[in-house]
């Protein structure tokens, strides 16, 4: 899953999908996006765990474009699903400027006490340390099974995503790693 849609996805996740009629605010991933020059790019690793299937791989996007309104990333992965490796065509992704603002609200058909908490670290990625922000959102699926979120991000990192885990036992065990495994910066 690509870094700025994971990035909405906590977002509609933590906000319920709840979007309220208003003006539009600045997208993130977009600000993030946007100080960078053409060319720059990341690599994620990613993995994900069911008690049926293992897959992995890493997906890499390059900024191909900056304007006033938005912002056009290349996306291009290269998985192993299930012992054979897949590679993705090149996909253009287009993340706009400015967007309807999130609410938060919890996540649908969460039960009450779900805890949601937040601190600083530092990661090493590819050789350097990225000083990080992470938010930990731990709830109960609708059969009681523990549901936990945690996403770390920079705004030193382009798509803002440093790394993401996510695991789930609503369908079986399930586990979702990304990690950002090198970023290069065009000059």
């Amino acid at each position: 899953m690509h870094a700025s849609r994971i990035v909405a996805l906590v977002v509609l996740v933590f906000s319920g999908g709840a979007v309220v009629a208003q003006e539009k605010v600045e997208n993130p991933t977009y600000t993030s996006w946007a100080k960078f020059k053409k060319g720059t790019s990341i690599t994620m690793t990613t993995s994900m765990k069911s008690a049926v299937v293992s897959n992995e791989g890493t997906v890499t996007t390059t900024l191909l474009e900056v304007t006033a309104d938005k912002v056009v990333l290349e996306v291009v992965g290269v998985y192993k699903m299930m012992g054979t490796e897949v590679k993705k065509p090149p996909m253009k992704e287009v993340i706009e400027r400015m967007v309807a603002p999130q609410t938060k609200k919890g996540a649908p058909g969460e039960k009450p006490g779900a805890t949601t908490m937040e601190g600083t670290e530092t990661l090493k990625v590819g050789g350097q340390e990225i000083k990080t922000k992470w938010i930990e959102h731990e709830g109960k699926d609708r059969r009681n099974n523990a549901d936990i979120m945690k996403q770390w991000t920079s705004d030193d990192v382009p798509g803002l995503v440093v790394k993401y885990e996510m695991a789930a036992v609503e369908f079986g065990p399930f586990q979702i790693k990304q990690e950002l495994s090198e970023i290069k910066k065009s000059q």
